[in-house]
């Protein structure tokens, strides 16, 4: 009897097992046909299948010559300077995946910053003074920064793809590049992927444009347009931009090249400079850098720079070449920059970190770029008023002042104090551009293309517009500047940068503040 009972009890368990089994692969099957069948009707199939086929993108350089910061599926992470000072401090005492301002905040917004262009890592590293951790082995990139109420987390890398980023991501600020087709047609896919993440509220997109200013591609995903980008802060000159849903931003210098993370106030300014100025880029035919070459050859101006042009250009630097550019950096006073595609050029930037002054061909170049009329209306800087903006330069140690932002975000620490003073009397034959004040000077002045934003924050440079008329006048004025001068003037140059920096990272804040989260800040 008792055999009979286990024998009836184990039926019945196998029984209702065999049941559960058979409910389950019915509701399975069930699921999965209904999901296949409205996959045969969604237009959306073809988007997914395109941002499946990301992970099999491989960011070399020969796909991707203009700017990826993965070109070998190696993370470019803080970069070193070259040796020949000891111009980069550490960067605090802090985690290296969690670098903060002030203490964390119930009342945070998070921010993600996915960052598909090497623009990226200008913004994160540069202007945001953020820090990375590589993560299996370079795959991608992590870190996170406090600033103000928002705590931004940065991913990038080749392992950041569609299909593997956060979906629980709300707020994203996405860095795309738009400079070529090839580019765009990536970005159009990243953008087409947003709807499929259940929690995304805001998008932004911080854009390496077109050189020649054609980013109507990316109309139909912004907000007015029924899309879920609320904001582009764009690189060059763009017509689009009207502070409202397209915002001006700075090419920075070039990380893609592994130009370093420059503490500009260890350098040593003091020291005398074996150069006046430099020149180191590709020479097209029938540019203005042929031009400037052949003026250059002039016996009375060949021996006073540090000249090193090639007639191909290379995506990528080589040991040598990277330690060449740095060196005529930081060796020489002026830095001249002779319109390529764009007038903007990462060479501005990349000399003011050095303290060397960029001398700035200031031509409007073919395309969609600014106002093309108003171009010509355009006026120049010369040394000497360069210098006597900011005349009172101290040095001593009880002179030394912090610049410290109002949000108590970020410390700045300077070895001088600016004074602005306007020259009357410079007579050098070159055309002046009216200038008041630093960096803080009226961001909100109406300004002409080219190079609105430098222009809109009174960068300390020299603008020209014909090497063979200018360079003469320009050379023998700063032939007649003293040493004392010359320090002056750099330390000015790199006090505006650190502050133009501080400026940008400021005005992004703003921006996400007032699109994001409604706080009207500007």
């Amino acid at each position: 009897m008792r055999y009979n009972f286990r024998f009836s009890f184990r039926s019945v368990a196998y029984s209702v097992l065999g049941i559960y089994f058979v409910i389950t692969c019915y509701t399975g099957f069930h699921l999965l046909s209904r999901r296949l069948r409205s996959g045969d009707n969604n237009p959306s199939k073809e988007i997914i299948e395109r941002i499946k086929s990301l992970s099999d993108i491989s960011d070399d350089e020969k796909w991707n010559p203009w700017g990826e910061e993965f070109d070998t599926g190696q993370q470019l992470l803080h970069h070193q300077p070259p040796e020949l000072w000891q111009i980069q401090r550490p960067l605090g005492k802090r985690s290296p995946l969690v670098s903060r301002d002030n203490s964390s905040s119930n009342e945070d917004f998070i921010v993600d910053i996915w960052g598909k262009a090497a623009i990226g890592l200008y913004l994160w590293e540069h202007i945001l003074g953020g820090v990375l951790e590589p993560r299996l082995q370079g795959v991608w990139s992590y870190g996170e920064k406090r600033v103000r109420p928002i705590l931004f987390r940065f991913r990038t890398g080749p392992g950041v793809v569609p299909s593997k980023v956060p979906r629980s991501t709300e707020n994203l600020l996405l860095v795309l590049n738009g400079r070529e087709p090839g580019k765009v047609e990536i970005s159009k896919i990243w953008l087409e992927s947003l709807p499929a993440l259940p929690r995304l509220r805001n998008v932004g997109v911080v854009l390496l444009g077109n050189e020649g200013c054609d980013n109507s591609w990316i109309y139909p995903y912004m907000h007015f347009r029924g899309g879920l980008v609320r904001f582009v802060v764009l690189v060059y000159d763009s017509k689009e931009v009207d502070d409202d849903s397209f915002f001006q931003w700075p090419l920075g210098v070039a990380t893609y090249r592994e130009f370093p993370l420059i503490d500009s106030l260890e350098l040593p300014l003091d020291a005398r400079r074996p150069f006046v100025y430099n020149f180191l880029g590709t020479v097209y035919q029938n540019s203005s850098r042929v031009e400037l070459l052949r003026e250059l050859k002039d016996p009375r101006y060949k021996d006073l720079g540090f000249v090193k042009p090639r007639l191909e250009w290379l995506p990528q630097e080589t040991d040598q070449t990277r330690e060449d550019f740095t060196t005529a950096l930081g060796k020489s006073d002026l830095t001249f920059n002779p319109v390529g595609k764009n007038t903007e050029c990462y060479r501005i930037y990349e000399a003011m970190a050095f303290g060397s002054v960029p001398v700035i061909e200031d031509i409007m170049t073919p395309g969609f770029c600014g106002d093309q009329s108003s171009s010509s209306s355009s006026s120049s800087l010369s040394s000497s008023l360069l210098l006597s903006r900011h005349s009172n330069v101290h040095n001593s140690k009880n002179n030394i002042i912090k610049t410290v932002n109002n949000d108590n975000l970020s410390r700045f620490h300077s070895k001088f104090n600016v004074n602005s003073n306007r020259n009357n009397n410079d007579n050098v034959n070159i055309r002046k551009m009216e200038v008041d004040g630093g960096a803080g000077a009226g961001a909100s002045a109406v300004v002409s293309a080219p190079l609105r934003l430098l222009k809109q924050y009174k960068a300390p440079v020299i603008f020209i517009k014909n090497w063979r008329k200018d360079l003469g006048p320009l050379l023998e004025k700063e032939s007649r500047l003293t040493l004392a001068e010359k320090v002056k003037r750099r330390k000015m140059v790199v006090q505006w940068y650190i502050d133009f920096k501080a400026q940008m990272r400021d005005r992004l804040v703003s921006i996400l503040l007032n699109k994001f989260f409604g706080h009207g800040a500007r």
